[in-house]
């Protein structure tokens, strides 16, 4: 591992609280859409929906994932 990952993983470990931390019944932290994670997921899904379709390749995957805001309608 590098210098830097170690770096950010003592860094993302200090981020978190206390009951996360218990080798013993540990509690899990819920997850937060900030902003910024919306716009990316926006940009994505705008990305994968307007692209051309590749001959023989068919349609994209659903992009859906558990917990983020539903995809705008289709104004197509």
């Amino acid at each position: 591992m590098s210098r830097h990952a170690r770096e950010r993983l003592r860094e993302n470990l200090a981020a978190l609280p206390d009951p996360a931390l218990r080798i013993e019944d540990p509690e899990p932290v819920v997850p937060v859409w900030s902003e910024a994670l919306s716009r990316l997921t926006d940009s994505v899904r705008a990305g994968i929906r307007d692209r051309p379709a590749r001959q023989g390749r068919g349609t994209p995957p659903d992009t859906a994932v558990p917990g983020s805001p539903p995809l705008p309608a289709d104004t197509h």
